[in-house]
């Protein structure tokens, strides 16, 4: 990793780890993603007419930070 360079990656691809890279993530719960989608879509598939303004716009899903080895220190600022 480059001296002052951090990189931060979303969703924490597992699989990454079996190929060396310990990448620093976001990781978000794929289960409630799914279930408060579906939960969204019964409606509409029961009830196609239904108002847009009855229908949440917005799915809210915890996320969790997943400390790797991609984030360094930030480096002291030299005054010029």
């Amino acid at each position: 990793m480059s001296r002052g360079l951090s990189i931060v990656g979303f969703d924490h691809m597992s699989y990454l780890s079996e190929l060396g890279l310990n990448l620093t993530t976001v990781a978000q719960d794929y289960e409630k993603l799914g279930c408060d989608s579906v939960e969204l879509l019964l409606p509409l598939i029961d009830n196609p007419d239904i108002s847009k303004d009855e229908i949440p716009s917005n799915i809210v899903v915890p996320t969790r930070f997943v400390e790797g080895g991609t984030v360094v220190e930030p480096e002291t600022a030299v005054e010029p």
